[in-house]
């Protein structure tokens, strides 16, 4: 756990959300979905906010160079200055990844400083309490009345605001509105994710791949007729000996061509029939979920792993 989160843990990516699947969030049974226009309004707002950039001056994952056809495309991505150390799961020590602990929050807080500045009627601060858990929403007559919180050392605190933003993502989000017994029985219904695999390749021929030295996820293949993604990916040693096939001599084996390996990773977005977030708790995430991917979402992710394969 951090402060910024999975921003500062993340590779960065961003893309804007397709056209079809606005379209289906348009559909009646969703009742809930925000008109299109203004979530791209949204979309173009937070990409200015944490310095979404598209990556074609940074150094590529060298694969991108041994795939040929068809096209892969620079991704998006809040980095600036990116050198291509290929370490951006495990942060980023250049302070290159514009994460929200680099970006968002000193940035937010120099803008309130200079308006407090300016006007003297204003008297509003920004305050980052790390190690400090969000338990519930206080509300009174259907409305947000602030915020209940545990401190990590002990002790609990309180804090009154007009508009509270719940920001936790899908699972913990979920989880502190059944907390605070908002949303009734729709609460963490329908939840979906992105399930992921990957296809690792070994070129034999030429000079070494070096997959390692440049950007980890520089590029994606999106062809807008298939319902799969592919991106570059790969790892540092440690990380990628835990997901290089073969056990014992043949993982062995697998890891000494470290230099001659290469990663595609395949998205597919899952369905939402019957998965949820529970009312328990977790000891080491503080959620439960459950989750079962459909066959037809796993005959999706096969199709990706061919593809994939065939491209490599």
């Amino acid at each position: 756990m951090c402060v910024g989160g999975s921003t500062v843990v993340n590779n960065g990516v961003c893309f804007d959300v397709p056209e079809s699947v606005l379209e289906r969030w348009r559909q009646p049974d969703l009742k809930a979905a925000l008109p299109s226009e203004a979530l791209r309004r949204s979309s173009s707002e937070v990409r200015r906010l944490i310095g979404v950039a598209t990556q074609d001056k940074a150094r590529p994952n060298p694969i991108v160079g041994r795939l040929g056809e068809p096209p892969f495309r620079a991704a998006d991505a809040d980095l600036c200055g990116c050198i291509g150390c290929g370490y951006c799961n495990l942060g980023c020590a250049y302070g290159h990844k514009l994460s929200t602990l680099i970006k968002v929050l000193p940035d937010s807080q120099r803008a309130t400083d200079v308006r407090r500045d300016c006007d003297r009627s204003f008297h509003g601060r920004l305050q980052i309490l790390p190690e400090c858990e969000v338990t519930a929403i206080r509300h009174r007559d259907r409305r947000a009345t602030g915020v209940s919180c545990s401190l990590r050392g002990g002790g609990e605190l309180e804090v009154d605001a007009e508009t509270v933003v719940l920001a936790a993502r899908a699972i913990h989000s979920s989880r502190i509105l059944m907390a605070s017994r908002i949303g009734g029985m729709l609460v963490g219904r329908g939840l979906s994710a992105n399930l992921g695999s990957h296809m690792t390749a070994y070129w034999s021929d030429g000079p070494p791949v070096r997959a390692f030295d440049g950007l980890q996820m520089s590029h994606y293949l999106d062809d807008g007729g298939s319902d799969h993604m592919v991106e570059t990916w790969f790892n540092p040693v440690m990380s990628q000996s835990l997901v290089t096939p073969g056990w014992l001599d043949d993982h062995q084996h697998n890891m000494r061509r470290y230099d001659r390996l290469g990663c595609l990773g395949i998205l597919v977005g899952s369905t939402r029939d019957g998965n949820h977030v529970t009312r328990r708790r977790n000891p080491i995430n503080g959620a439960v979920i459950s989750f079962t991917p459909s066959t037809a979402d796993l005959e999706r992710l096969l199709t990706g792993l061919r593809d994939a394969g065939a491209d490599s």
